[in-house]
């Protein structure tokens, strides 16, 4: 695998080791799970927070009154 820096133009070269060139059995699918899984943590998070918002939101104008 090379890459390159722009800044000065170095050119990196790495040997990737052969247990990395070599998927495992059913490497893909258990990546695929595990982003779909932090995807679904994201959304609930974005859920939760809009959630409490609104609550503080209420609770602030309950107060105010």
């Amino acid at each position: 695998m090379a890459f390159g820096d722009e800044k000065d133009g170095t050119l990196f070269l790495w040997e990737v080791p052969s247990n990395l060139k070599t998927p495992l059995p059913q490497e893909q699918e258990n990546i695929e799970k595990f982003w779909e899984r932090e995807v679904e943590k994201c959304n609930f998070v974005v859920k939760q927070r809009e959630s409490k918002k609104e609550e503080y939101t209420v609770a602030k104008a309950e107060k105010e009154r």
